[in-house]
């Protein structure tokens, strides 16, 4: 699929167990306010565009700070972006995050799908399911997704490129997540 120009790439993930919210969907002592506090001023940059849900918005906070540790710490998880000409943190904070619309829930967040992004964008689109992540998995899946935002392709779309697990693959060894 093409959008504006652009291949829309649908972003998949293989964790050994995920972090699944409590049967009433609250996120408990680690929520919302103490996330965004973790985050500190890169919390104060970043674009969560609604419908985005405290407890996804304080992930995603939890993910940039994971991630942004992770590429000031680890010269291998720098080298994933600097090979694209891209300064990953940059990439990281300067992308505006929102929850996937109806048709993108149904058409591309299917089993082991987190997100979805163009290549070359400025904007990932969060499923639903994201917020079943740890911090750490949140963090995996946003070096992801910013790869893509600063052009790295994927097989399919791009039949040359690796395929998304691959590419997770090569940011949790190079960052250094799990």
């Amino acid at each position: 699929m093409s959008v504006c120009g652009c291949a829309t790439i649908v972003c998949a993930a293989a964790f050994a167990g995920s972090v699944a919210l409590g049967s009433d969907g609250d996120p408990g002592p680690a929520g919302p306010a103490s996330a965004a506090v973790r985050a500190g001023a890169d919390a104060r940059r970043l674009i969560l565009r609604p419908p985005l849900s405290p407890w996804a918005a304080a992930l995603v906070a939890e993910g940039l700070v994971v991630g942004q540790e992770r590429l000031r710490s680890h010269a291998s998880c720098r080298a994933l972006f600097e090979q694209l000409g891209c300064d990953g943190a940059a990439k990281l904070i300067g992308a505006s995050y929102h929850a996937a619309s109806a048709d993108q829930e149904r058409r591309y967040c299917r089993r082991g799908v987190y997100a979805l992004t163009t290549v070359g964008g400025s904007a990932v689109a969060l499923c639903r399911r994201f917020t079943r992540l740890s911090g750490q998995q949140a963090a995996i899946i946003l070096i992801h997704e910013a790869l893509h935002l600063a052009g790295q392709t994927e097989y399919p779309t791009a039949p040359e490129g690796p395929d998304s697990l691959a590419i997770t693959g090569m940011v949790m060894k190079a960052c250094w997540l799990s």
